[in-house]
């Protein structure tokens, strides 16, 4: 119960699975100045994939390097300010690259 049928032949969709990554993913697109409306986790499109494949990357590497930031601090060594600015991002820039 609660599953759609999409597709021929038919394949359930859950949809309460991957709430949380869909979350996190959308969260990354808009700190970046992207917002990938009309794009679906279940699209074929490759670069739909692709798109979600790399904000998917881009919230674990975050993820990853807040880890290892916390690490650092917590055994005694001070960061400067270039950690603070680490997460400076040009989105008109990156626009222009995919044009």
């Amino acid at each position: 119960a609660g599953f759609t049928a999409v597709g021929n032949p038919a394949r359930l969709i859950d949809p309460n699975k991957g709430v949380d990554r869909d979350e996190e993913r959308e969260r990354k697109a808009a700190q970046m100045g992207f917002s990938a409306y009309g794009v679906t986790r279940e699209m074929d499109d490759p670069m739909a994939k692709a798109l979600h494949g790399l904000l998917d990357h881009a919230v674990e590497t975050d993820r990853r390097l807040q880890v290892l930031i916390e690490r650092i601090e917590k055994a005694g060594i001070h960061l400067d300010e270039t950690v603070d600015r680490s997460d400076d991002f040009d989105a008109q820039k990156l626009s222009k690259m995919v044009d």
